[in-house]
């Protein structure tokens, strides 16, 4: 009678263990996962929204990583979660067993991609040409959009190198009250790309960012990015997206956080005054996902194939 006591009360602790495991909020099988989670930072100067930081979960369980804040000199001074979109460990970093290059090998009809040199394309828009690269099934401009449309503004300065930056509706190429409103936004919308590409959707994003591990330091460009704690900043270009630190644009003409940070549209809206898009930081690895003010935040663009 003892003996079978105690066996029933070791099978009744190890259920009731299990249970607790499944439950925890941190376990990907469980019922209450959580997910990584969605940040919405408060906008540069006033918002016509609400400018209150939020966050909301997604139903996508990817892992968590740290992040950083952004700097103090920015006006979006929002203190980002820890959430990013990729983080895996070194054994998930894309392998060529036979690496014959690396992004040094680089030029300027020629990028090493995960250890084998390849040939860039090229599209040609408004008179500029933009390299252009394949990550998995997907085909990239691998430089930021130079497309001079009215209100838009260099990145870090320097149109020519990073590209210009753009709030949401022109982005879009839709009517400017789209950024005081809930307007058609999704996949394979074109807004301001040339005949053939389109501005990349939440999702697509997810795409390019689960190829590879820590995506941000695979996509970030091997030079431009500030240093941090005698650290670089810099990425290695892995698959020739090159990702520059373009910073963000205010309304008030202000740049803020060049050399440290970029920012990218996303097609997707997250509500009436806010947008989806990605950013990179120079202290990070990682990719994260934001909500940004369609009207007051001026972000980078890069187009993808359709």
């Amino acid at each position: 009678m003892v003996l079978r006591f105690f066996m029933l009360a070791g099978v009744f602790l190890c259920i009731s263990c299990t249970d607790f495991e499944r439950n925890n909020p941190n376990d990907p099988g469980s019922k209450d996962y959580r997910g990584y989670q969605i940040i919405e930072p408060p906008s540069v100067g006033q918002s016509s929204g609400s400018s209150s930081v939020e966050s909301s979960s997604s139903s996508e369980a990817v892992p968590n990583s740290s992040s950083s804040n952004l700097p103090s000199s920015s006006s979006l001074s929002a203190t980002y979660s820890s959430s990013s979109l990729v983080s895996l460990s070194s054994s998930s970093k894309p392998s060529s067993p036979n690496v014959a290059c690396t992004a040094a090998n680089n030029t300027s009809t020629q990028y090493c991609s995960n250890g084998i040199m390849k040939q860039y394309d090229f599209v040609t828009y408004e008179e500029q040409t933009y390299k252009t690269v394949v990550i998995g099934t997907q085909t990239w401009m691998a430089e930021n959009l130079n497309y001079a449309a009215n209100g838009s503004k260099c990145g870090n300065s320097d149109c020519d190198t990073y590209g210009r930056l753009y709030n949401w509706a022109t982005a879009m190429a839709l009517s400017a009250s789209c950024n005081n409103s809930e307007c058609r936004g999704g996949a394979n919308y074109k807004g301001i790309c040339p005949s053939g590409w389109h501005i990349p959707s939440n999702d697509e994003w997810n795409v390019l960012n689960r190829g590879s591990l820590n995506a941000g330091m695979y996509l970030k460009a091997t030079s431009g990015w500030n240093s941090y704690n005698g650290q670089s900043g810099n990425g290695e270009d892995t698959y020739g997206f090159s990702a520059l630190p373009s910073g963000y644009g205010g309304s008030n003409g202000s740049l803020y956080a060049a050399g440290s940070y970029g920012y990218w549209w996303s097609s997707s809206e997250g509500g009436t005054y806010y947008a989806y898009g990605r950013y990179m930081i120079y202290t990070s690895e990682s990719v994260d996902i934001g909500k940004f003010d369609k009207s007051l935040e001026f972000l980078s663009v890069r187009c993808v194939q359709d």
